[in-house]
């Protein structure tokens, strides 16, 4: 392993200084960690996304239709089966017709996503609700027209910035917009406030952070605290 100062192990995240790069995916976005014993607790979630590292390459997220996995529905059931690792070119037409998704674009994840049904063939798909919820507006949490009307079939979404995209991160910021989709049914003229006041850095921030502590106490790998922003 490559010596890296200044960062923080990925795994346990509490350990400022010199950590070393796995050995395997190195680059500016490998895995880091602060001992064997990290990188080994660690290995599990890191293992499908272990490549050495490409500059025309991006891990994303493949976001798979409704019906594509039984008991993953988004109201009921466990959405995270349908979020899959996807490595992909950065010549892939996601980067030049990928819609910005507003929500995670305002509290501090900036997604891309991509339908081939709905910005490619424009043939006709099975619905996937976890990537409307995703693709809502701040303003009112309804996604545009277009996606609630018509089916996207299985999805691609990754990060603008190109940092890798984990199941972690997507699962959180989908609960995120399913939260504001939730609250934007209270009125205004109740003393409500608008619904789009809650998509900031600051509320994402404290969500995750407490998500992520609520899984880790269910026994879950992957949702280890962390001190950096997602």
């Amino acid at each position: 392993m490559s010596t890296t100062p200044t960062e923080r192990c990925t795994k346990c995240s509490l350990s400022i200084g010199e950590v070393k790069s796995c050995s395997r995916c190195k680059g500016p976005n490998a895995a880091k960690y602060c001992s064997k014993e990290c990188q080994k607790a660690h290995w599990a979630i890191h293992k499908p996304i272990c490549k050495p590292y490409r500059t025309d390459e991006v891990w994303g997220i493949k976001i798979l239709y409704n019906d594509a996995v039984p008991g993953s529905d988004v109201h009921d059931g466990d959405v995270s089966k349908r979020f899959q690792h996807v490595l992909l070119k950065t010549s892939h037409a996601i980067f030049k017709k990928g819609e910005m998704c507003p929500v995670p674009g305002k509290i501090g994840v900036p997604l891309v996503i991509w339908s081939e049904a709905l910005m490619g063939t424009g043939l006709r798909a099975p619905e996937n609700q976890a990537a409307v919820y995703l693709r809502i507006e701040p303003h009112n949490a309804f996604a545009p027209i277009h996606w609630q009307m018509n089916g996207a079939g299985d999805c691609l979404i990754l990060r603008r910035d190109k940092r890798p995209l984990t199941r972690e991160t997507i699962e959180v910021v989908f609960k995120f917009c399913a939260k504001m989709i939730n609250g934007a049914d209270y009125p205004e003229s109740d003393g409500w406030a608008p619904i789009g006041e809650l998509a900031t850095p600051a509320a994402f921030q404290m969500f995750s952070r407490d998500y992520y502590a609520q899984q880790k106490a269910k026994g879950r790998e992957g949702f280890d605290r962390f001190f950096v922003p997602l």
